[in-house]
């Protein structure tokens, strides 16, 4: 049981969809670094849009389907790495049995 929290850096991101994603929850992606590039698509909402350093995201990660485009360092130290926030089904589930008041 665990809580979902990668840090991603310098990666290029093929079509993801985070199947162990909680539910009824969103998941929280944020952008650092010095880049070109790099906008974020929802294929099933034809969405497309910025995704510049310092950018929060709050999407349905299990039901949406979501990349990031092609980027760019810019300068000779640029980069970028973002950090994804998202919490596991299992640790949702695991939290409610332990709340539910029912005798088991």
């Amino acid at each position: 049981m665990r809580l979902g929290q990668p840090v991603l850096s310098s990666a290029t991101s093929s079509h993801m969809c985070i199947a162990t994603s909680a539910m009824k929850y969103y998941a929280v992606i944020v952008v650092f670094g010095s880049f070109t590039g790099g906008d974020f698509v929802v294929p099933q909402l034809k969405l497309k849009f910025p995704f510049r350093s310092g950018d929060v995201i709050f999407i349905k990660g299990h039901m949406l389907e979501h990349f990031v485009t092609p980027w760019q360092p810019k300068g000779h130290d640029g980069g970028r790495f973002s950090v994804v926030h998202f919490n596991h089904q299992a640790v949702v589930d695991w939290v409610n049995a332990k709340l539910d008041p029912s005798p088991e």
